[in-house]
């Protein structure tokens, strides 16, 4: 019996989601553990990362934080740049404005991202 429990715990909950109320007790270290119903629902496990949203009103909001992880080949290459720009720092030259990426930018926000003139 015990061993079809935990089967059972670990299978994702895919259907339309019930409303349930949980409670969870804040231990001496302000830790806590996730209701097996949250953990259901939110479709998470042990390392995964939660996200608490507090809104206006005081209710907070729980989800699951998404993968953000770093791509090893994209990571490479961009400490590859950087060494080389810190090596031969003479071959760095100013990007000048063409027209054409006015018609590329237009509706796109940019924070701190001006082209010399």
């Amino acid at each position: 019996m015990r061993k079809h429990i935990a089967l059972v715990r670990n299978i994702p909950y895919n259907g339309p989601m019930p409303k349930i109320d949980s409670t969870a007790k804040l231990t001496s270290k302000s830790q806590l553990t996730v209701p097996i119903a949250v953990r259901k629902a939110l479709s998470v496990g042990p390392d995964d990362k939660l996200v608490f949203t507090i809104h206006e009103g005081g209710s907070v909001e729980v989800t699951k934080a998404q993968d953000t992880e770093i791509d090893p080949v994209v990571d490479a290459y961009l400490a590859f740049l950087e060494a080389d720009m810190l090596t031969h720092p003479e071959k760095l030259s100013v990007l000048q404005r063409d027209e054409s990426l006015d018609d590329l930018l237009r509706g796109v926000e940019t924070e701190d991202f001006h082209l010399s003139e």
